[in-house]
């Protein structure tokens, strides 16, 4: 592949620094108040100069922002070589950064408000190697992202199908091809058809997600009972303070003190409230008409969501390597759950997006798992084999939930379960555990417990085993060895 360079769009150094370019204006503002009171005052007093000069003014800042604007998009590109896609930035001070054709895992085309305002977007593209290891190019036309996207999937085809003529060890990955299950098609990064990059046969799995759910979802449970605590707490500060002024003050004092208590109230419950609509806002946006659908022909997961900042993540199903499913007290009541997924090549990365389902009903919940499932194995759908669960002797180390510590061994998978107050049914395929690891303490010995780890690859599920008997500890770790694939 012939090297070549292009830029991105004209309007990429606005759209990137214009966070930048109105938080300087407030700044300048916020501590120019003198010069903006004497501007206004020589604006009521010299009309035409003042106009001229707040034209002169306005023309000049354009001119400047034009000028270092055009600066830095003729020094920001993008590259194609024979065994990589860069990206650089600068003039004074230069960046670059490079992801290799064969660590690439996903490509994903994401439109932020702004962006999309004008008909842009950008491409993420994903590589192994965990936290900060994707490259985004920011921005083109939506047309050209998905031009872009095509080309860097072929590329990365072309690269992994000479690997896997020539096997050799990337980091305990195996870049083999996925079955042709009896079709003959060329095939991408990751087992995707190169037909075409877009969804041809797509069937919804999940979704989308309610938005009134969703935001009920979001204030039930820790910010609701924090805001509660909080404003009872302001409240009954006001009172002792009010009560200890009476003691030594005359009813005007009181007065005074009440006031400036409910005042001092007010303000903070406003600051708190204000944080908490903040924070909701921003969940419930990111999350909002959250959709999972499939590709089974191009075995692929698409993850839609966004209201304000659209995002679209595809996921090729032999990626997926475990599923976590959290059904928090307060949502007991109404039998909702989420769910999260782990990920081969996104690793312990907390700002990876792993949701599966951001909340929806427990059965729904656990049918989509399923289904999933059901595309990762050709195991039938079967009645649980094996249940094991913590002794009584566990309830001394954890008092709590010791009844919801399960082990479900399964026909497809290995079903964990542990939690009363934030309940937690870890799922793991067979063939994607990679071993175990055991551990006890001196309590736990005593007490005759063991803790089984199921080891596999990084991400927010972790099956752990607690507080398992000797004899059922023995009997899970042969049932690890003798099922999961080396």
């Amino acid at each position: 592949m012939e090297t070549q360079r292009h830029q991105v769009h004209p309007l990429t150094p606005i759209l990137t620094g214009i966070r930048f370019i109105v938080l300087a204006g407030v700044a300048i503002l916020a501590n120019s108040f003198e010069l903006v009171r004497l501007f206004f005052t020589w604006l009521r007093e010299d009309t035409l100069w003042a106009m001229l000069a707040l034209t002169g003014g306005f023309v000049l800042l354009v001119l400047v922002v034009g000028l270092f604007s055009w600066i830095s998009w003729k020094y920001r590109f993008y590259e194609l070589s024979d065994e990589e896609v860069r990206i650089g930035a600068g003039w004074l001070f230069r960046t670059r950064r490079n992801a290799r054709f064969d660590r690439v895992q996903a490509i994903d085309i994401n439109q932020p408000l702004l962006a999309r305002l004008v008909g842009l977007a950008e491409l993420k593209v994903e590589t192994a190697g965990g936290q900060n290891s994707d490259l985004t190019i920011k921005y083109l036309k939506v047309d050209q992202c998905k031009a872009l996207r095509q080309e860097i999937l072929e590329a990365t085809r072309r690269g992994k199908q000479e690997a896997a003529l020539s096997p050799t060890e990337t980091d305990g990955e195996s870049w083999a091809l996925a079955p042709s299950h009896g079709k003959t098609e060329s095939v991408t990064a990751d087992g995707e058809t190169a037909a075409s990059v877009e969804p041809q046969h797509e069937t919804v799995l999940n979704g989308p997600v309610d938005p009134v759910k969703l935001f009920v979802s979001l204030i039930l449970g820790p910010i609701l009972l924090l805001g509660v605590l909080f404003a009872v707490g302001l409240v009954v500060v006001g009172i002792i303070i009010v009560v200890l002024a009476a003691t030594k003050l005359s009813w005007a004092g009181v007065v005074g003190v009440a006031g400036g208590s409910l005042l001092t109230t007010g303000i903070s419950l406003a600051i708190y409230l204000a944080t908490i609509v903040m924070v909701v806002w921003g969940l419930w946006s990111t999350s909002y008409g959250f959709t999972l659908s499939t590709d089974d022909e191009a075995e692929r997961l698409h993850i839609r969501a966004g209201l304000l900042s659209t995002r679209r993540q595809t996921i090729p199903i032999h990626r997926l390597h475990g599923f976590r499913v959290i059904q928090p007290l307060w949502w007991k009541r109404r039998q909702w759950a989420k769910a999260h997924m782990s990920v081969a090549g996104y690793g312990a990365d907390e700002q990876a997006p792993t949701a599966l389902i951001p909340v929806d009903d427990t059965v729904r919940v656990d049918e989509t798992v399923d289904q999933i499932i059901d595309r990762i194995t050709e195991q039938p759908r079967l009645a649980p084999e094996l249940t094991l669960a913590s002794p009584r002797q566990a309830r001394w180390l954890s008092p709590i939930d010791w009844k919801q510590q399960k082990v479900i061994v399964g026909p497809r998978a290995l079903v964990v379960t542990h939690g009363r107050l934030w309940n937690v049914t870890t799922i793991v395929p067979w063939d994607r555990i990679q071993g175990f690891t055991t551990h006890t303490g001196p309590i736990s010995k005593a007490l005759g417990l063991v803790t089984v780890e199921i080891d596999m690859v990084p991400g927010p599920v972790k099956p752990k085993a607690r507080q398992l008997s000797l004899a059922d500890a023995e009997k899970l770790v042969s049932i690890v060895n003798a099922r999961h694939v080396r």
